[in-house]
This record gives C-alpha cells, sequence and structure tokens, in this order.
C-alpha cells in the first residue's frame, strides 16, 4: 500500500490545523485553550509531553495561557511532522505505522462509536480540527 497519499493528507491537516488554532488564538476562551493543550499533549510521547508543558498550567491567567498556547502549537506541529517523517519510513501498513496522532484520532473515533446517542466520525474526519469528539 503507497503511504503517500495519506502522509500527504496528515501532513496538511497538521499545518492547516495550526494555522487556524494560531488565528483564533486571541478569540478562545480558557476553557477551548486548556482543551487544544490536552488534546495535542495526549498525540505527544512522555518525554516530549514533559518538556514541551514544563511551563503549563491549566490555571495560567488567560492572556498567559493564551501566549503559551500561541508557543505551543507551533512545537506540537514540528514535533507531529517529524513523527510523520518517521513513520513514512516505517515497512508495512500496521498500527506501527501509525503516527500518534492518528492512533489518538482512531481512540476518538473508537469512544464516538461507543456512545449510542451520538453521530460516528473521525476527529479528523470533522468540519473543525479544533472540535473535540464529544462535540459532533
Amino acid at each position: 500500500m503507497d503511504k503517500g497519499p495519506r502522509i500527504e493528507q496528515m501532513r496538511r491537516f497538521i499545518l492547516a490545523r495550526e494555522q487556524e488554532t494560531l488565528s483564533k488564538v486571541a478569540e478562545m476562551p480558557d476553557d477551548q485553550l486548556r482543551w487544544i493543550v490536552r488534546v495535542l499533549a495526549d498525540c505527544l510521547d512522555e518525554t516530549s509531553r514533559v518538556v514541551c508543558l514544563q511551563d503549563y498550567s491549566e490555571h495560567l491567567p488567560l492572556e498567559r495561557m493564551q501566549a503559551f498556547v500561541a508557543s505551543f502549537v507551533p512545537q506540537y506541529t514540528q514535533l507531529a511532522l517529524a513523527d510523520l517523517n518517521l513513520k513514512a519510513q516505517v515497512e508495512g501498513s500496521g498500527l506501527n505505522s501509525l503516527t500518534e496522532e492518528e492512533l489518538q484520532s482512531m481512540s476518538c473515533s473508537l469512544a464516538r462509536m461507543n456512545r449510542t446517542d451520538a453521530p460516528i466520525h473521525s476527529c479528523q474526519g470533522a468540519g473543525n480540527p479544533l472540535q473535540s469528539c464529544g462535540d459532533a
């Protein structure tokens, strides 16, 4: 199976989400800023999570939270793209060939499937890349 289209689709998604998020940071309330950090942090390995979130607290004042998200999102994007590039080199098509972001999206989709009162969709398939799994 050719990974090229999947890799390029993910690359476009990651970059578009970065642009959209950064364009809206100044308008976001603190709960949405916290949610963005939580979702992206879940896609990081433990070492990267510790390094990237060392100055983060969910209790930061709004202005500091906005500044943190504005610096964290590009940092996360670079890590996600590096992970994507690494996974593009992996032979095979099993779970080992998927990025943490893709695995997180699968987890989100499974959570949606287990809810009987909600339509099934992928987080990435949602029209708004900032929309949470539970907000469809």
